[in-house]
């Protein structure tokens, strides 16, 4: 028969008697196997410890980048708030300026402009945001494409507007708008007596009496089209401006340009003086309109 216990001999060391202890085998395994129980729920208890510390560690690195997104998300929109008052304020003065230059608004400005939603793709990284946060972003993708649309009318309706300004600018700068000389108005435009025949004529322009010598400017932008002396007129020069304008200067003592030169307003293109059919040192001075002569008083400005 299998004995069920363990003997253990004590020899103590300063006497004969030796002692035996009997431990029950059946205490020993149950001591090996709570041991070996404890051992496991330690370090199960260690793993589950560690894997939770590792998951507070990561929940705290997600809420401080949701925070900083969630701030981000704030900036965005505050920007977009801006953007939207900016183009308010551009819509706005673009419709001021086309009243005065009477240029009619766009028709889309008056329409709202379609838009197609953003595609699913763009919103699957954002499944950490909250519920209010994804649909902050869905509105300002929404926003960002209304811009965005609202900016290609406001872009071609600005272009629009700027070349019509720069004809206008053109247009203003071809425009006989200063007095060619300096002196005193002798004779205006219309009817008047002629001084070689003593009949009354049609005079295309206007006299201005100078000292000869005195400099003859250009009255607005333009290309010296005929710088010759002729038989009437002397010493001449005729700028074509464009637009239909021209402008003629005759009886100069001597011209300072050539045909096909570029002018500008202030150029000096020649001297006063009393070549051709003339009875006096002075500036004959003509505007003509689709070659109609038109009086001169009416585009001088100064």
């Amino acid at each position: 028969m299998k004995s069920k216990h363990y003997t253990i001999l004590v020899v103590p060391e300063r006497t004969k008697n030796v002692r035996q202890l009997k431990i029950p085998k059946l205490l020993i395994k149950l001591s090996i196997a709570s041991l070996v129980v404890l051992i496991v729920f330690s370090v199960l208890i260690t793993m589950s410890y560690m894997s939770i510390r590792d998951r507070m560690a990561n929940y705290q690195e997600l809420e401080r980048e949701n925070n900083i997104k969630g701030e981000q998300i704030k900036m965005i929109s505050a920007k977009v708030d801006k953007i939207k008052s900016q183009m308010e304020n551009i819509e706005k003065l673009n419709g001021q300026l086309r009243i005065i230059a009477n240029l009619e608004l766009p028709e889309t400005s008056n329409k709202s402009l379609g838009v197609g939603g953003p595609s699913p793709e763009m919103f699957e990284d954002i499944s950490f945001l909250s519920e209010s946060e994804e649909r902050v972003i869905r509105q300002l993708h929404d926003s960002i494409d209304k811009f965005q649309a609202k900016t290609i009318v406001e872009e071609e309706s600005l272009l629009e507007l700027i070349n019509f300004l720069e004809n206008q600018k053109s247009f203003l700068a071809s425009s006989p708008s200063v007095w060619p000389t300096r002196g005193v108005k002798t004779s205006n435009f219309g009817y008047r007596v002629s001084p070689f025949t003593g009949k009354k004529g049609f005079h295309n322009g206007v006299d201005i009496a100078a000292r000869e010598g005195t400099p003859i400017i250009a009255a607005a932008d333009g290309i010296v089209e005929v710088a010759k002396n002729d038989l009437y007129y002397g010493n001449l020069v005729i700028i074509d401006h464009g637009y239909g304008l021209k402008t003629k200067y005759g009886h100069m003592v001597a011209f300072l340009v050539e045909p096909g030169q570029k002018i500008r307003r202030g150029d000096k293109v020649g001297y006063v003086g009393n070549t051709g059919r003339s009875t006096g040192s002075h500036l004959h001075y003509e505007v003509r309109v689709d070659k109609v002569a038109v009086n001169p008083l009416k585009y001088i400005l100064n």
